[in-house]
């Protein structure tokens, strides 16, 4: 583990202010759940919670099989990291026009979306756990020229709710 140099005391309701530098670098927000555990060296760790750690192998093998059927870029993003890709590297999807806004608005707005415009052509529905959106599941066409309907729309929706489900239990 890499030590930061930065100090900060307890306040009296038992409170540790994490600095803004490291919140920035580790994105953690407000309100972000964040694990607390307790090594046998009496060290206490924090990490950021993901509901999609029990989950990775398995979201990898429903991207994969997104891909195979439809023969689209499927993807399952957490927030806006990249948890699962099939069809493409997850750094390369960060390169199609409008991928990344389009996550974002369905996450924000916590709806479906279709986007068959001249610089992104995709299907995504966000993963709702408790009312609360932690991810997207997107197809995305390889072709701008390819179009994609409401089958796939479907197919994104019924993912995004299967893996919510998951999440849950």
């Amino acid at each position: 583990m890499k030590a930061t140099g930065i100090v900060r005391r307890i306040d009296d309701l038992g409170r540790v202010v994490i600095p803004k530098e490291l919140r920035r670098t580790l994105r953690i927000k407000e309100g972000d759940p964040l694990e607390i555990f307790v090594g046998n060296d009496g060290c206490i760790t924090l990490r950021k919670y993901s509901p999609f750690k029990n989950l990775d192998g398995f979201a990898q093998e429903y991207t994969y099989s997104l891909h195979e059927t439809t023969g689209h870029i499927a993807c399952i993003t957490e927030d806006e990291c990249i948890v699962a890709s099939s069809g493409a590297f997850g750094r390369d999807l960060y390169l199609i026009n409008g991928f990344s806004s389009n996550v974002k608005r369905a996450l924000k707005e916590k709806i479906s979306i279709l986007v068959n415009d001249g610089s992104c052509t995709m299907a995504a529905a966000p993963i709702i756990v408790n009312e609360e959106p932690v991810g997207v599941v997107s197809l995305i066409a390889r072709d701008s020229n390819t179009k994609l309907g409401d089958l796939e729309l479907k197919l994104v929706e019924t993912a995004a709710a299967f893996l919510a489900h998951h999440m849950e239990a």
